[in-house]
């Protein structure tokens, strides 16, 4: 009988949702997770597609239903629903303007915030062959598009760029993409009519129209797949409290990604094309949108050095007295080296290291943290630099360099700077900084799940720093308090793994282990039995400890330090697995071996 159905807890990560995290043992529900995370679509995980995953949301209500609130028409002679779409559904419809000589349109109040957007609507001539979307905030743009010749072309100095993408049968997905600087009225205008252009005026016959379906307002610079609203928004791709189970580095079995709260200092980590990155460049043109990005979308930046003293920079929020880090995407186009640099003003952080963006090379170093660089296939490379202010900067950057007389071009994306020790996943901003909160994965098992005369906690996790961790934590069996504890766990500061048993507020046992790595895997168990406990590291017993008592009221499992304290567990964990009674000395080097 194979070990593993010994178990009365396993969990290998596998099924989700939103706010639950499954084990695969017991199968009744016990066994599973509480996940909640709460951070509004900040997260992103690498998908098994090996390209980076965000939430989405589409801003826009009845998303198809032109005729319910808060949509209303106007010049309109006609708008009806049922005609053959795009995906081969019954549900277009058909917008024909009136005979007024005026402008036609449909208008839908929309309440969204500023920042980078993507405006989408499926699209298929009626008889006329244009249409135009007009944003009609406080700076006034348009995207227009001719379905016979499929020409497209934007009005506005906030526009980024206007897209057709054909679907067959005579439909396009149109899109357009701008960044909203100020508010406004926040309307979203469609004209339909006879003549190319912003809002042309025209006497329509009341025969001919344009086709639509499915419309979409999004974050971010490209459009994605369709999302259908109703009454209220709606999201998809990594939500809330949806755990991650990431596939970083090729990996082919994903790890539970379990982070602390981060912070994107950045305000417009894709859009390099904005004025926060463009009014502060020196013998640089970028061009948005210009190649397929470590996401999978065409939604990476084009940076182009003209001269050996080219640069281009954003300013983030101030800096305190903390290590700060900085990463970014970046990919060769021609341009062999570029220096990425964070800097500010005294009292000074100055954080920089030249990259050779053939094979991912680092050089010349400066910083506290010692610069980083993770392959992300397909010519992508992740950069992280840091350093530690020595008080609040007023005015620090985050900055590219031209190398030498290397002039020419390469691809950006994902800018991030987060205060903490260590890089950590992707957080996309939009316009604002954005906050990812804390993953916090709880609350498994019960009584029954639990042994407290004798039993085995089994992990394999990943540190996500080797040292220098923001917190202290553990993998923890308890009764709810900090009396009765089975625990397996790393400080903030070393390399010190320890795995410990608390019996009626009494240590019991306490066992380490120095770990070479933290951050590289490891399977580690501890066995507790009265007068028995031993800890287990990679095949290896470690530890061992010959007099001691067992804790009582074991009910609970969960992925941080003590209970009613907030340092969760900081690591990519493979699996978790506990035992309800004392594995042998050979199971357990067998349970453990990498």
């Amino acid at each position: 009988m194979s070990i593993y159905k010994s178990s009365s807890l396993a969990m290998i990560p596998t099924a989700y949702k939103d706010g639950k995290l499954y084990s695969v043992r017991p199968t009744d529900g016990d066994g599973d997770f509480t996940f909640s995370r709460g951070s509004n679509l900040a997260a992103t995980r690498v998908a098994s597609s090996g390209y980076i995953e965000k939430g989405r949301e589409n801003l826009i209500l009845q998303s198809n239903a032109i005729t319910t609130s808060p949509w209303t028409g106007t010049r309109i002679f006609s708008q009806t629903q049922g005609h053959t779409g795009y995906d081969g559904s019954n549900d277009a419809w058909l917008i024909i303007p009136n005979s007024s000589n005026n402008t036609h349109y449909k208008l839908q109040v929309i309440s969204v915030s500023n920042g980078i957007q993507t405006i989408s609507v499926y699209a298929k001539a009626g008889g006329y062959d244009y249409f135009s979307i007009r944003d009609a905030s406080a700076s006034d743009t348009y995207g227009r598009f001719d379905l016979a010749t499929q020409t497209t072309s934007t009005d506005g100095s906030n526009a980024i760029e206007s897209k057709m993408v054909s679907l067959g049968g005579g439909w396009y997905r149109c899109s357009l993409t701008l960044n909203r600087t100020s508010g406004g009225s926040n309307n979203l205008i469609i004209y339909v009519s006879n003549a190319f252009g912003n809002k042309p005026a025209y006497a329509g016959d009341e025969v001919s129209g344009v086709y639509f379906q499915d419309f979409q307002v999004e974050q971010g610079l490209v459009a994605t797949d369709y999302i259908e609203t109703g009454a209220t928004t709606a999201k998809a791709g990594i939500l809330e409290d949806m755990p991650r189970l990431d596939y970083s580095g090729g990996a082919t079995c994903p790890s539970l990604l379990l982070e602390p709260q981060r912070s994107n200092l950045m305000v417009q980590s894709e859009g390099f094309s904005t004025t926060a990155w463009t009014d502060n460049a020196t013998d640089t043109n970028v061009t948005a949108n210009a190649t397929t990005s470590p996401e999978g979308l065409q939604n990476a930046a084009e940076i182009e050095f003209t001269s050996s003293s080219a640069e281009i920079y954003d300013q983030f929020t101030n800096v305190a007295s903390s290590m700060h880090i900085g990463t970014m995407f970046l990919k060769n186009n021609g341009v062999n080296f570029v220096e990425l640099e964070l800097t500010g003003g005294a009292p000074s952080i100055a954080a920089e290291v030249t990259i050779d963006l053939r094979d991912g090379t680092l050089s010349n170093q400066v910083g506290d943290y010692t610069p980083t660089i993770e392959d992300y296939g397909n010519g992508w490379w992740r950069v992280a630099i840091g350093d530690t202010g020595t008080a609040t900067i007023a005015t620090p950057a985050y900055k590219l360099k031209s190398v030498g007389s290397n002039t020419g071009s390469f691809y950006a994306f994902g800018a991030q700077v987060e205060a903490g020790n260590y890089p950590t996943s992707y957080i996309p901003t939009y316009g604002s900084s954005v906050t990812r909160s804390v993953d916090v994965c709880e609350d498994a098992g019960s009584s029954t799940t639990f042994n407290d005369s004798e039993g085995v906690l089994f992990v394999e996790f990943s540190a996500l720093a080797d040292s220098g961790r923001d917190n202290q934590w553990r993998f923890l069996i308890s009764d709810g308090t900090n009396n009765n504890r089975i625990q397996i766990g790393l400080p903030n500061a070393t390399n010190n793994l320890y795995a410990s048993c608390i019996a009626s507020g009494v240590t019991s046992a306490d066992m380490t282990h120095t770990l070479n790595n933290a951050s590289s895997n490891h399977k580690v168990a501890i066995k507790y039995k009265a007068n028995d406990f031993a800890m287990y590291v990679d095949g290896v017993e470690v530890d061992a400890d010959t007099s001691g008592s067992t804790p009582t009221g074991l009910d609970i499992f969960d992925f941080y330090r003590t209970p009613n304290n907030n340092n969760y567990v900081e690591a990519n964990v493979k699996q978790v697995i506990y035992f309800p009674t004392a594995l042998t000395d050979t199971e357990l080097a067998s349970l453990t071996t990498l």
